[in-house]
């Protein structure tokens, strides 16, 4: 696999170390203390001076000289990538119901629309049940008693019969005479012409009960 090194990033490297060896060195210039780097040196002088027998010569460490003034500043580097998202956090409370406004102006009455168009006819409704029958009327007044025909001549007798009456019932009939009477001529009704209403003659049946 073959690495690709940009060389934008090696100038951001090498500035970075260059600014922080600027800045120790500032702090060590300030501080009263001599550096570890100083302090080292001295002791391995002194060792040395101490094991050398044919030598006078002692080496001390100088103070150390004055710091230099700060280089400028380096160039700005690029801008790094993008980090990564951090997580979604957690949701709020959710805020009390805000007061209802007010009721807004009613609004004005629309037109009146067209009049639809007219349906179609519905279908024809069934039959109806048949009405109860309605009360009888009164009976109209009796009409006026027709002239009483005249009486017709009287018929011979008819000689005497040998009948024998026992055992029958002798009831009286009406025998009609009369043309524009209720009832036709020649009938016979039970019951006496003047219990009828009618014109005739009353005549005697004999029956055998």
């Amino acid at each position: 696999m073959k690495i690709e090194r940009n060389p934008i990033d090696g100038a951001v490297l090498i500035t970075v170390i260059y600014l922080a060896l600027v800045s120790f060195a500032i702090a060590q210039a300030l501080s009263p203390v001599p550096s570890a780097a100083i302090q080292l040196v001295t002791n391995k002088n002194l060792i040395e001076d101490g094991q050398s027998a044919g030598s006078q010569t002692i080496i001390r460490a100088g103070t150390p000289g004055i710091s230099g003034d700060v280089g400028p500043q380096g160039p700005r580097g690029e801008r790094g990538p993008q980090g990564v998202q951090g997580l979604q956090g957690i949701q709020g409370v959710q805020g009390e119901r805000g007061p209802q406004g007010e009721q807004g102006v009613k609004g004005e009455t629309g037109m009146v629309g067209d009049q639809g168009i007219q349906g179609p006819q519905g279908e024809k409704g069934d039959k109806g049940d048949t009405g109860a029958t309605g009360p009888q009327g009164p009976q109209g007044p009796q009409g006026p008693q027709g002239p009483q025909g005249a009486t017709g001549p009287m018929g011979p007798s008819g000689p005497s019969g040998t009948f024998n009456t026992s055992g029958f019932v002798e009831s009286i009939a009406c025998y009609s005479t009369d043309p524009k009477g209720k009832v036709p001529v020649g009938t016979l009704l039970f019951g006496s012409c003047v219990s009828h209403g009618i014109t005739g003659n009353n005549i005697t049946i004999v029956t055998r009960p």
